[in-house]
């Protein structure tokens, strides 16, 4: 019997039957880890740098690591059973660990693969896309996330908020998505909106995210506490995010990100407990 915790993920050689592949997107590898988290088997976490080849179509670059930064040392045996990835650089690995393992791997992709949906076992993928109905297409309604996040809020972050006073809203900012920016006026307007809500007293938490432009925030000015964290790793470490959500009375979320849509959702946070969650749609202006 197995003693790897399988909630957990693992660096070690043993044989683990599910891989994740991360890449440098924290959207796509929030849903990946929790994909992998609600299977309970132990998985294997699998960062993955790209090179600008990944822009190539899919079809042509095959089954193939030839978008990758470098040779990855994750990528040897044991090889899994279960491959777990998102979005559209991940495809060729994750063909490629198909190819070399010399046994089935079975491969599920999370969201737009940008790739004929036949090449996957399964395909989980939230409306926005608009995938043709396949037979191992799932819709999803929202994007996956964690059910438990053990590893969060993280406990600097908490003391770095313990002493802002109360009401506090968390305010996510975004940035552009596809033919749509979010502009300085729309930020603006959110930020104002959420200084609104929580009145003289209280506090506003504000975070960017890597798609956040420079430039876009504004600088701000007004009688409530603010924090104001401009949040760029692509590793996912130093990410306020879990902190903001589990200390804030009211979530006030740009409209471009329907993965951060689903985290203030994830929290529970409602009417009936005396908690909002606005979402704002960021429309050209």
């Amino acid at each position: 019997m197995s003693t790897i915790d399988p909630t957990r993920p693992s660096d070690s050689r043993e044989e683990l039957p599910v891989w994740a592949l991360l890449g440098p997107k924290a959207g796509d590898n929030e849903q990946v880890i929790a994909l992998a988290e609600a299977l309970e088997r132990p998985y294997r976490t699998v960062r993955l740098r790209y090179t600008s080849a990944y822009r190539l179509p899919n079809r042509l670059l095959g089954a193939t690591l030839h978008s990758l930064a470098a040779a990855d040392p994750d990528l040897t045996p044991p090889w899994p059973k279960l491959v777990l990835a998102a979005g559209r650089r991940s495809v060729p690995v994750a063909r490629w660990i198909q190819r070399v393992a010399g046994h089935r791997v079975r491969l599920v992709q999370i969201g737009r693969p940008r790739a004929p949906l036949g090449w996957f076992d399964l395909v989980l993928a939230p409306p926005q896309y608009h995938l043709p109905a396949r037979r191992n297409l799932v819709r999803l309604p929202l994007p996956l996330v964690r059910a438990q996040r053990a590893d969060e809020p993280d406990p600097a972050w908490a003391a770095r908020i313990a002493d802002l006073p109360a009401p506090r809203a968390a305010v996510l900012i975004g940035g552009r998505a596809r033919d749509r920016d979010l502009t300085r006026a729309t930020v603006r307007k959110t930020l104002d909106a959420a200084a609104e809500r929580v009145g003289h007293t209280g506090s506003l938490m504000v975070t960017t995210s890597p798609r956040t432009a420079e430039g876009r925030l504004p600088g701000l000015q007004g009688s409530c506490a603010t924090l104001v964290y401009r949040w760029h790793a692509q590793s996912g470490r130093d990410n306020p995010m879990g902190a903001f959500l589990d200390k804030a009375d009211r979530i006030v979320v740009t409209g471009d990100s329907v993965s951060m849509l689903a985290r203030a959702v994830a929290t529970g946070k409602d009417l009936k407990s005396k908690k909002r969650i606005e979402g704002w749609v960021n429309l050209p202006e």
